[in-house]
């Protein structure tokens, strides 16, 4: 015999639904084909271009110093409220099930020395620009995505395809999750 939906059940379904969403939840539960030592090239410089972390800084790029096949050295730089920051750091990088490629998981410590994971979970064909999930254990949101662009393909701005993934990630996360743009026109010149 079929019983109706107890009202419990389906406050749980309806919150569930809410705050995972239908498009990857992440959790290294998929093996994308993204691949780090493919998109970070020695002397390339990074942008983030938009973020769903609700936070301050803006005008954020990554200068790659040094990549191998299992790390990664760079500088970061940002600014907040017209004061520019900048930080050293190294990451490991791996694969999100343990194989030997594609290398697209970046674990690294930020600038206070809490651990971050950055999951490449999508890439413009010719690797100009690419959609992270970013996973901080210490943070709230614990999830978050970025849509990073070479400096290279500022100009044309991120393709249609990583822009579309990146929008279906964001707007898949109900809680916590806005969409705010990091670069600017002018943050080339900061």
């Amino acid at each position: 015999m079929v019983r109706p939906l107890s009202a419990a059940t389906f406050i749980l379904a309806v919150f569930g639904y809410t705050v995972c969403g239908e498009v990857y939840k992440g959790g290294r539960s998929r093996n994308h084909l993204c691949d780090y030592t493919q998109f970070m090239k020695l002397s390339d410089r990074i942008w983030t271009y938009l973020s769903s972390w609700n936070d301050s800084f803006i005008c954020k790029r990554d200068f790659i110093k040094n990549i191998t096949n299992d790390t990664v050295q760079m500088e970061t730089q940002y600014n907040i409220s017209n004061r520019k920051y900048s930080y050293n750091l190294t990451g490991k990088l791996s694969n999100v099930w343990g194989k030997k490629s594609p290398k697209n998981l970046l674990h690294m410590k930020d600038e206070y020395q809490d651990s971050v994971y950055k999951e490449c979970v999508f890439a413009s064909v010719n690797y100009t620009c690419a959609v992270l999930l970013v996973e901080r254990l210490y943070l709230w949101p614990p999830v978050t995505f970025d849509l990073l662009v070479k400096e290279s393909h500022l100009n044309e701005g991120p393709s249609a395809d990583c822009m579309k993934e990146y929008n279906a990630l964001v707007g898949a996360r109900n809680i916590g999750q806005t969409n705010r743009t990091v670069y600017f026109a002018k943050c080339k010149n900061s």
